[in-house]
């Protein structure tokens, strides 16, 4: 199984309520280019990353780390990596399960 790329690099991660999938804004290096870009990936494949964060000292918690924001369709929980000071933090052989959408801009 390939990866998507070759190193990860979180900003932040938004989650709404009720939806299968969140929007993780990232910087992604493919062939040593550095691409900024946006995953949709389903809650599996997230939690999946928050294992990998953890490998790395990074304890992710939605009730302490992630910020809720009240909307007329639910909540929205943000999750701005550099309040934690993990923005540096560099993600590498990370195999989604399932299928992941990607939005360079």
């Amino acid at each position: 199984m390939n990866t998507l790329f070759d190193t990860l690099k979180i900003n932040y991660i938004i989650v709404e309520d009720g939806q299968q999938e969140v929007t993780v804004d990232a910087v992604v290096t493919q062939n040593a280019s550095a691409i900024h870009t946006k995953l949709l990936m389903d809650l599996t494949d997230l939690n999946r990353l928050f294992a990998k964060l953890n490998t790395k000292g990074v304890d992710v918690s939605l009730s302490e780390n992630f910020s809720c924001y009240q909307t007329e369709n639910g909540n929205l929980y943000t999750l701005d990596m550099e309040d934690f000071g993990w923005e540096n933090i560099l993600i590498e052989e990370f195999y989604p399960i399932h299928h992941v959408r990607q939005i360079r801009a």
